[in-house]
């Protein structure tokens, strides 16, 4: 999270006035929010304008439906109002009102906090033995969320249309396998294997799956269509598919075991874009392919990782606490484009990699965790089309470059220092010894 988005869900908190449903309401909203115009649009929204006597969950609550993410969705919450107060209705009954309502949109279907441990029949029974299953068959988009008590994921496999899934937050599921892509031998249905399983998929994305260890591959054609995968909080999975003839971006985020990334990359030719953090790997397979990396345990990057001329953005650091100094830097010199460049530091590494001064095509450069750091280096002025400088919890640092080398990057428009309590002490404006190398620049935030 970063600080402004910190400081933002402070003062949301606070808007709760200490009721525990209300700070829950609105944390159901905020987790899928990452862009600080969503977090200020509801900080700042007119309902917190109710009289302070006013109970504090009545915003919330208007909040979350406001926010809910389709016209369907309010709809069937909404037709809720027709009950009356304490009235008991089973799931499943619920389910075929909203159907006969028409509430339920033919693209488009979340199931949010399903509380039961197996979902309902109507997801899973076919028509008349065909493989068409109503009401799923035309559906474009699925979010499965926080169904926690469900241990396997509905037969999905056999969707015509759909062309997006989201699975987010299933703990109890342990296996990812027949059942999933459209056949189960146990209760004897089956899908052609000479089909196309998920043959419209083009986005899938699995997220918080605390006890999934095996994601299995099917038989036959299996995502032939699927062009982006994301996998996210899956700390135990060990076992991951093979064939993704057209996937061309990759996320890789809190995977501890490097078998799945090499599964899936093993036979990668479209791979554009691969990001991998916050993941205890201890090594990556061979890629071409740009990376984003964050792995503590790394101790190298696979050779030629980085020979991608047009690139303009990288994200790399965070390796192995013992290296010395940053692996295979001098890969990055062949990215002649690269525009913008974070660096995250660790522990032992007191400088700066000196390749970093002939970027020179830099315009933004973010130094992080740098704790051993105590100087930034005087050929920062090299970087002469640097417009944007950020520095973040370098705890030690305190000595900007000269005031001469400050002054030759005429082109920094923009200085952000945050979590460096002696650099920051040291720029304090006006009275601060570092302040005259700072002064000219247009905007400074410390």
């Amino acid at each position: 999270m970063t600080p402004d988005l910190e400081a933002i869900g402070r003062e949301i908190v606070k808007k709760c006035a200490r009721v525990p449903l209300a700070a829950k309401v609105l944390g159901g909203i905020m987790c899928s929010k990452k862009e600080k115009d969503e977090w200020l649009s509801i900080q700042n929204n007119k309902i917190w304008e109710l009289p302070e006597d006013q109970n504090r969950i009545l915003p919330a609550l208007k909040l979350s439906f406001n926010h809910l993410p389709s016209p369907s969705l309010k709809q069937c919450f909404a037709y809720c109002s027709v009950f009356s107060k304490d009235l008991e209705i089973e799931k499943d009954r619920l389910i075929q009102l909203w159907m006969a309502q028409g509430l339920l949109r033919p693209s488009q279907e979340g199931i949010w906090g399903f509380g039961g441990d197996k979902f309902p029949p109507w997801m899973t029974v076919n028509t008349n033995g065909s493989s068409s299953l109503l009401p799923l068959s035309n559906l474009l988009d699925i979010v499965l969320y926080r169904c926690k008590k469900c241990d396997h994921i509905p037969m999905l496999g056999h969707l015509p249309c759909l062309k997006s899934l989201w699975i987010d937050g299933m703990a109890n599921v342990k296996s990812i396998g027949a059942e999933f892509y459209g056949y189960n031998h146990d209760d004897g249905t089956s899908y052609s294997a000479t089909r196309p399983l998920f043959p419209a998929l083009k986005t899938f994305r699995l997220r918080c799956m605390d006890n999934l260890v095996e994601w299995m591959l099917a038989a036959g054609v299996v995502f032939p269509c699927l062009e982006e995968l994301s996998l996210s909080e899956c700390p135990q999975l060990t076992i991951a598919p093979s064939h993704f003839p057209y996937l061309r971006d990759l996320s890789i985020h809190e995977i501890n075991s490097s078998t799945p990334l090499a599964n899936i990359c093993s036979n990668l030719t479209t791979l554009m874009s691969l990001e991998i953090y916050e993941s205890d790997l201890r090594e990556l397979p061979s890629l071409s392919s740009p990376t984003i990396i964050n792995c503590g345990k790394l101790e190298g990057l696979p050779e030629g990782l980085l020979c991608f001329p047009r690139l303009k953005s990288l994200e790399i650091g965070g390796f192995w606490e013992e290296l010395n100094s940053f692996p295979n830097f001098d890969d990055i010199l062949q990215l002649h484009q690269l525009r913008n460049l974070m660096l995250y530091g660790w522990p032992k590494l007191d400088s700066l990699p000196d390749q970093l001064q002939h970027l020179t095509a830099l315009t933004f450069l973010s130094i992080n965790n740098f704790d051993g750091l105590e100087a930034l280096p005087e050929w920062l002025w090299n970087l002469s089309s640097l417009q944007h400088l950020s520095i973040e919890s370098c705890k030690n640092l305190m000595y900007l470059p000269s005031l001469e080398a400050m002054r030759r990057l005429t082109k920094l428009d923009v200085l952000t220092i945050h979590k460096c309590p002696f650099l920051e002490e040291r720029c304090v404006k006006e009275s601060g010894p570092e302040w005259s190398k700072i002064l000219h620049i247009p905007d400074v935030y410390c």
